[in-house]
């Protein structure tokens, strides 16, 4: 039986902070496993849920050879659902999907 890999111990998490509002944060060391680095852009103040997001993505490669492909939807766990983009050759990007709201599925956002 193959034995669980932490993620932490496998790949390293890189933030940069940009205008003091948003983070860049993105892998190092998932090109081991033949697959695309993840990057996500996101308010500081939820630096350490995106990095458990990164730290889940990283396990799920890792552990259970998941495979994730720009363009494609996923829903995981408590982060909801969000999309991958090709942000470079070699990096996708994570996307939040957001759910739309009644009033929006009307066109009418906000008005009583």
């Amino acid at each position: 039986m193959k034995q669980s890999k932490a993620a932490n111990k496998e790949i390293v998490i890189h933030g940069v902070i940009g205008d003091g509002v948003l983070m860049d944060l993105h892998t190092h060391g998932l090109d081991k496993y033949n697959h695309p680095e993840f990057q996500v852009f996101a308010p500081s103040i939820y630096r350490v849920s995106a990095v458990r997001l990164l730290n889940s993505l990283a396990e799920a490669i890792i552990n259970k050879d998941e495979k994730f492909k720009a363009n494609e939807n996923c829903e995981w766990g408590e982060w909801g659902i969000f999309t991958f983009t090709e942000y470079e050759k070699g990096i996708l990007s994570i996307i939040p999907i957001l759910p739309e709201c009644d009033c929006c599925k009307d066109g009418k956002h906000g008005e009583e």
